[in-house]
């Protein structure tokens, strides 16, 4: 099968009316928006700082990766500050990479099945209409872009198994040094360990593909260094251990204290 031909253009018509009515429908007639404000959002630096002083934020900003904050300063910039705007923008860029999700799931589709047009119709509308991507349009934090690194990820990923060519090899990284660039899970390790696996796969690792993980991956360890160098911490995220503090603070009371916070935050609030 030719992969450019696993959608057509009417597929991507279908999708773009889809979201376009059931967007404006969810927006103006449901009231399902965004919120007024993204400022109390504490994976957000400060906006006032993201827009007067946007490198210097960042530089020593420590507590978050910096890629969605630095997309979030971009922004503010483009619009001069003005939040509301921004949120505007912001769940534009949302729906659009919905839509961008869509394609790629018919597509992955098309790779791994054999579908009829009708499946591939019902399967447009399951995505187009889904409430789980109506909500995460409007929730203004990174999950959706992370889910549509994920999914370009995996399409790269099934690209690659099919032809090894270099380009595949090269996204496939670029999609995971962005995710090391705005979500803490995803250290550099994680880079080689697919580079690991995708050398037991292929067998041999042209001298183009080594060059390529390299560069990403010292490109992934420039904010870890950052942060070593200027707050003793090789990490790109100092709330890890805060982000395990607030689960255990979820779980129910009676199985909380065989986990030892309770003592430790008790210690703290002596201090």
């Amino acid at each position: 099968m030719n992969i450019k031909e696993s959608i057509n253009n009417r597929d991507v018509v279908l999708i773009l009316i889809l979201i376009f009515f059931s967007r404006t429908f969810s927006y103006f007639f449901l009231e399902i928006k965004p919120l007024d404000t993204i400022d109390f959002y504490m994976q957000i630096f400060p906006l006032d700082y993201l827009h007067q002083d946007l490198f210097k934020t960042l530089i020593n900003g420590h507590s978050q990766p910096f890629g969605y904050n630095l997309f979030i300063g971009i922004v503010l910039k483009i619009f001069d500050g003005n939040e509301l705007n921004s949120i505007h923008f912001l769940h534009n860029i949302n729906i659009f990479l919905t839509t961008i999700i869509c394609v790629l799931s018919i597509k992955i589709s098309k790779l791994i099945f054999k579908i009829s047009n009708l499946e591939k119709v019902l399967l447009i509308l399951i995505l187009s209409l889904n409430p789980f991507f109506i909500f995460w349009e409007n929730f203004l934090l990174y999950a959706h872009l992370s889910c549509f690194f994920h999914f370009l990820l995996f399409y790269n990923f099934l690209l690659y198994f099919k032809n090894f060519k270099l380009i595949s090899f090269v996204n496939i990284f670029l999609n995971l040094t962005f995710l090391s660039f705005i979500h803490a899970l995803y250290h550099p390790l994680l880079l080689i360990f697919i580079f690991t696996l995708l050398q037991i796969i292929n067998r041999r690792i042209s001298k183009k593909e080594f060059i390529c993980f390299a560069f990403f991956l010292i490109l992934s360890l420039a904010p870890l260094i950052k942060n070593y160098y200027l707050f003793n911490t090789f990490s790109n995220s100092s709330w890890l251990g805060f982000n395990w503090y607030a689960t255990v603070h979820a779980i129910d009371h009676k199985y909380r204290n065989s986990c030892d916070f309770k003592d430790i935050t008790e210690e703290d609030i002596d201090k």
